[in-house]
């Protein structure tokens, strides 16, 4: 895995599911997957204006017998659960950073992305923004052909959309 070279802070694909791959080289999806590094809060709550589940990953080692939380994430469970916050924490129930989309567009059928946002630092009077003013696009000029990748004999493939498992010959 390959760290984005640009600081998460100063895009707005800092405000999206990313945001784990700029400041820990680890997908979100590979933070999920980690069972023993994952909490799942599933009861939904409304935060900020969007109806969330919550999930906290949490350190590698124990403080006090417990494994501390090092980022909350909010997923808005009517926009095909979107992240729509992340708290950066630095000790128990205490916010370093909080990251907070204030609105999402639906950019393709299903697919959500954040028009705005913000960054605040808790008992900071600094406010660091984003706000779309134009349309939001994805994929633009992409056909089947871009998605065929060629992997190498030996290569093992775990294709979890048509759910089969199998070596490249």
């Amino acid at each position: 895995y390959n760290k984005p070279d640009v600081d998460g802070n100063q895009t707005p694909l800092g405000f999206t599911a990313l945001r784990p791959a700029y400041f820990q080289q680890i997908p979100l999806s590979d933070c999920l997957r980690a069972k023993d590094k994952v909490r799942l809060d599933n009861v939904v709550k409304k935060i900020d204006g969007f109806n969330t589940i919550r999930a906290d990953l949490l350190t590698d080692f124990t403080y006090e017998g417990n494994r501390p939380v090092y980022m909350r994430i909010y997923f808005s469970v009517d926009h095909g659960y979107t992240p729509v916050k992340f708290e950066h924490m630095k000790g128990p129930d205490m916010v370093a950073l909080s990251v907070k989309v204030e609105s999402l567009e639906e950019v393709a059928e299903g697919v959500w992305f954040p028009s705005s946002g913000t960054i605040t630092i808790p008992g900071s009077d600094r406010v660091n923004t984003y706000q779309a003013i134009g349309p939001i696009l994805v994929n633009q000029g992409l056909t089947d052909k871009d998605f065929d990748i060629d992997f190498p004999v030996g290569t093992e493939v775990h294709d979890e959309i048509q759910d089969k498992e199998y070596v490249v010959k």
